[in-house]
């Protein structure tokens, strides 16, 4: 029994040592990065000591054991409380929450909207600092182009935007998130600013409309910041 006891000890010290090296947890979502464990003699069994705790039975641990060595990238599975995605070299595990369907109406006027835990703000200049700050939680624009409402809403199918910096053409959002590498859960919580007229001002946190852009005779300069902005 104490030889038993000692085994077990020792597991779980090596399992917390590898956690604390493989893992990264934000108020999101729990990041496992796999390439340090994907060749662990006991990869099973540390999945089954850390999954477990998430709601996922043996045979879901088994099938992301067998996933993670086969390197299944995409691959989704779900328990009762949580969800896990196989994602670049990543297990990804997030609880299961509803999602925000409904679209935000922003009237003119309003400086600040409230985001489901995040906030964004609006303010017009006569002027801005040159060269344009390169900040992914804030947006430059020009505010000559908006027309209120906007609108604060999460992407559909067949959604495109003229992506800042690519010359001029257009790029479905879908193909965006892609070549972002952005994942699956990711998308389903980040933001478009849409404007009045149905076109995309700026993928909150990524990338502005080029249509929006400030432009030589841009005189009203729009700053649209989002806080906390979300990591992905």
């Amino acid at each position: 029994m104490v030889y038993w006891q000692q085994i077990y000890a020792w597991f779980e010290q090596e399992a917390a040592q590898l956690k604390l090296n493989t893992w990264h947890s934000d108020a999101y979502r729990h990041t496992i990065e796999l390439d340090t464990i994907q060749n662990h003699p006991a990869l099973h069994t540390l999945l089954f000591h850390w999954l477990q705790s998430f709601g996922f039975g043996a045979e879901q641990i088994a099938g992301i054991n067998d996933a993670v060595l086969a390197q299944k990238q995409g691959k989704l599975f779900l328990s009762k409380t949580h969800k896990a995605l196989l994602h670049q070299g990543k297990l990804i595990i997030e609880a299961q929450t509803p999602l925000h369907e409904e679209a935000i109406l922003w009237p003119e006027g309003e400086l600040s909207l409230s985001l489901h835990g995040q906030k964004i703000t609006f303010s017009i200049y006569s002027k801005i600092p040159m060269p344009i700050p390169n900040q992914p939680d804030i947006a430059w624009v020009d505010g000559s182009a908006l027309q209120f409402p906007l609108q604060l809403r999460h992407w559909q199918h067949g959604d495109s935007f003229y992506p800042l910096g690519m010359a001029g053409k257009p790029k479905k959002i879908q193909d965006y998130f892609t070549d972002e590498k952005i994942d699956r859960f990711a998308k389903e919580r980040i933001w478009l600013l849409v404007n009045g007229d149905g076109r995309i001002i700026w993928v909150v946190g990524f990338r502005v409309d080029d249509r929006f852009k400030i432009r030589e005779s841009t005189t009203q300069f729009a700053r649209i910041n989002i806080s906390p902005l979300m990591q992905f």
